[in-house]
């Protein structure tokens, strides 16, 4: 192993150092080529398909593994190519000559620039002057075709090719173009030979661009598709608009529109955000799918050589194999021919015309070069589940959107019931307005689909984002979802193949019983589907015989609920009952909203907080560290260090020693976590409001008289005149379809975990865990 890393290392040391490292180079001295194709490699390990020639080109080319741990060696020989050996050897040195061929009667040459993907962000000048270099030696000796591909005719280096043209002058004999006619016309007729003369919906990435521009008016005037183009670019949509095209701004947005993608631009977001089971065409080289095995790729942006035409083998393939050629570097062969024939000097570095396009194609096929023939798409719903065995997956929140898309990843078919008729998920829409989520998004992601900062770009979510990347990842993983269905009852006695049956009630019969065999069921109804509004004292009852009035936490939805309570709040007559994460959440926004209005009025502010127990409170962050990211290594140790740690926390956080301190003595303290949730103060608006007296801790709520005076449980005969009074009791936690579940049949219960560290990652755990269980029986 030490003698080939040393023999590599000295290999190359030579190759870098020599300015005329490729037998090519040498040769193209005695032959001047009629077209050459200037291309780049894009990784830095692809230098290796240049230095290992000769190899088979009967499949696409591939690193080799003992090339990855030379990544800082990779790293240097490509700075040193890219900013300092055309400087040390000259305007020849600017590229390698890696291939030469006589195709028919075109001599053609495959130059590869001496930079690599990465440096037309981080070097683009030396780029620039790479791709300048190249294409005046091209000049200087007489070749009659210079063809620029990939990243070498970006807009943001040459303007597509002007700056190269601008650079070599009006005098100049040699043809430059880019290629993008022939490329574009390939796509739109790869797009044509797998959708047909159907009509089509589909997303197109890459819609600013040359030959993204071009597919998209081809693919809506001959074929009647219709296309999104996306676009990042404000300006850019708005010219869509004003050209009859729907725009996207978002890669979401086409994740919802449709399965069928155009992908037209190097993004590695495509591969998070494209629907399961999609089919893509893609013309971006390289692309990002190919960890996407569900994803049918087509490459259009690729044609097939006539090997008969070649006088010798292909030595040099960018990384394509032996039959293979991009369409641009065959439009080198088709410009060559056209100068053959009498053609003035060509010069195609402009927008693509969609009229003009075709003529490319037509006389690149009379040249031997052909398209690929691909099978027609199938349009086939992912989840269509007649006559099939299926999963049934009761409820749609976070628990039964992650269970729907473990088991899509392994093509068991499954559909989701939904008892809600809303386009809402789960009882996230239920909880009160303003609700940011505790934890980081990181550790609120799904499987299979993160959070992006473009769509998300705060730390923290709240309930409506949280809303909105739910609604993402339905569409991403296809998710089959039946609204207004209400489950009664899961029984077992169905047949062999299905041995449960699902008795339901749909919403447009709501008399009528309806029966579902299911393979296995799922029962995803969640923890906080319904409210509990009153306590085991019957608080509620008091408060309506003393007319206080009074909501549930969830009821704090709309601007005059939260008025009422900022007034009574401020009037020190506000009280909330109940002391978890939601009562935290509430008086922390309410104090925010009254400390406003306190410096402009005067006032003082209180909040009355009813417990009866008194919880730990930690801070969501403390200095450079989160609570929730604590929280991910403690789940990870046993339950009696958990506890040990939490402990350790709640003895010497400040913000602990205060709730403490706040509440009466005689009151129950935490000893145990025991799966409840402690509080986290988000805002640091906790901490504050103990620390001032605006947050006011009491004990139960006693008696309440007709005038509106509240006697609560500290040990003394005080009263205290309450004007509102909000109900953060929380959740009935119960499932009420299933006593308890039966694994070993397939009846299996998801959401209903006691993590108090990361909820949302257990499920999306416990999804995964159910999944692997029920394909192992499946299939």
């Amino acid at each position: 192993m030490l003698t080939s890393c040393v023999l590599t290392v000295m290999w190359t040391l030579w190759v870098v150092s020599n300015n005329f490292p490729t037998p090519c180079e040498i040769e193209k001295q005695r032959k001047v080529a009629d077209a050459v194709f200037l291309g780049h490699p894009a990784e830095l390990h692809d230098c290796w398909a240049l230095w290992l020639r000769p190899y088979s080109l009967k499949e696409r080319w591939e690193p080799p593994i003992w090339a990855w741990p030379l990544w800082p060696f990779h790293y240097l020989v490509g700075w040193y190519v890219c900013n300092y050996r055309r400087r040390l050897f000259g305007d020849h040195a600017s590229f390698f000559c890696s291939d030469t061929v006589m195709y028919g009667q075109t001599l053609m040459q495959n130059w590869v620039a001496t930079h690599f993907a990465r440096h037309f962000v981080t070097n683009p000048r030396q780029v620039k002057e790479n791709i300048e270099a190249a294409a005046r030696h091209a000049e200087q000796i007489g070749v009659k075709v210079l063809c620029l591909g990939a990243l070498n005719k970006a807009e943001k280096i040459n303007g597509g090719g002007l700056g190269v043209v601008k650079a070599l002058g009006p005098r100049r004999k040699i043809s430059v173009i880019h290629g993008n006619h022939l490329t574009a016309a390939a796509v739109v007729e790869t797009i044509h030979q797998v959708f047909g003369e159907r009509k089509v919906k589909l997303f197109l990435t890459g819609a600013s661009s040359k030959v993204g521009w071009a597919v998209a008016q081809a693919l809506r005037d001959r074929h009647a598709y219709e296309v999104l183009c996306h676009s990042t670019d404000p300006g850019r949509r708005r010219f869509f608009r004003e050209q009859g095209f729907s725009s996207a701004a978002t890669l979401a947005e086409g994740t919802e529109f449709s399965k069928f993608w155009i992908v037209g631009k190097y993004d590695m977001s495509v591969a998070q955000l494209i629907p399961q089971n999609a089919t893509a065409v893609v013309f971006s080289v390289p692309h990002s799918l190919g960890s996407r095995s569900d994803v049918r790729v087509i490459e259009a942006g690729t044609l097939l050589m006539d090997m008969r035409k070649l006088d010798r083998p292909r030595s040099f393939t960018n990384k394509l194999r032996a039959h293979e050629i991009f369409a641009c570097h065959a439009a080198s062969a088709v410009a060559a021919n056209r100068l053959e024939k009498g053609a003035s000097r060509i010069d195609e570095v402009g927008p693509v015309d969609p009229h003009k396009m075709d003529s490319w194609l037509d006389e690149a096929k009379l040249l031997g070069f052909q398209i690929p023939s691909f099978e027609p798409v199938e349009d086939i719903e992912a989840n269509d589940s007649t006559g099939r065995r299926n999963v049934i997956i009761v409820g749609c929140g976070p628990a039964g959107l992650a269970s729907a898309a473990m088991l899509s990843q392994k093509n068991i078919p499954h559909v989701v019931l939904e008892a809600q008729e809303d386009s809402f998920f789960g009882s996230w829409s239920h909880h009160f307005s303003g609700l940011e989520i505790t934890t980081q998004k990181k550790w609120c992601n799904l499987p299979g689909l993160s959070m992006s900062n473009k769509d998300f770009p705060e730390e923290n979510v709240t309930a409506d984002d949280y809303q909105r990347y739910l609604h993402q990842y339905v569409h991403r993983f296809n998710i089959n979802i039946r609204r207004g269905v209400k489950v009664v009852s899961v029984e077992k006695g169905g047949t062999e193949e299905c041995p449960w049956l699902v008795k339901y009630e749909d919403s447009s019969s709501v008399d009528e019983i309806h029966l579902l065999p299911a393979f296995s069921v799922i029962i995803a109804t969640g923890k906080h589907r319904v409210p509990n509004k009153n306590t085991t004292d019957d608080v509620a009852g008091k408060l309506t015989k003393a007319a206080i009035p009074f909501v549930h936490s969830t009821e704090m939805c709309n601007e005059s609920t939260w008025e009422r309570a900022i007034t009574a709040a401020r009037n020190g007559r506000l009280c909330i009952v109940g002391l978890g994460n939601s009562a935290a959440d509430l008086a922390a926004l309410i104090l925010q909203q009254c400390e406003i209005g306190d410096k402009e009025t005067g006032t003082s502010t209180q909040i009355h907080i009813s417990a009866r127990t008194v919880p730990p409170v930690f801070p969501s962050r403390r200095f450079i560290f989160r609570v929730d990211s604590l929280g991910f290594l403690v789940r990870l140790l046993p339950h009696f260090l958990q506890e040990f740690f939490v402990h350790l926390l709640w003895s010497i956080i400040p913000s602990s020693k205060l709730c403490n301190s706040a509440f009466p003595p005689h009151l129950k303290r935490w000893t145990k976590i025991n799966g409840r949730v402690p509080i986290i103060d988000k805002y640091g608006m906790i901490a504050f409001g103990l620390q001032a007296g605006k947050l006011l801790g009491h004990g139960p709520i006693l008696d309440i008289t007709t005038d509106r005076q509240v006697q609560f449980d500290d040990r003394n005969a005080s009263n205290t005149t309450i004007d509102m009074v909000i109900l953060a009791t929380g959740y009935k936690e119960e499932c009420s379809l299933i006593d308890r579940e039966d694994r070993l049949n397939g009846l299996y219960k998801i959401g209903f975990g006691n993590d108090r560290f990361l909820p949302i990652r257990s499920i999306g755990e416990e999804a995964g865990y159910i999944a692997k269980e029920i394909s192992k029986v499946y299939h």
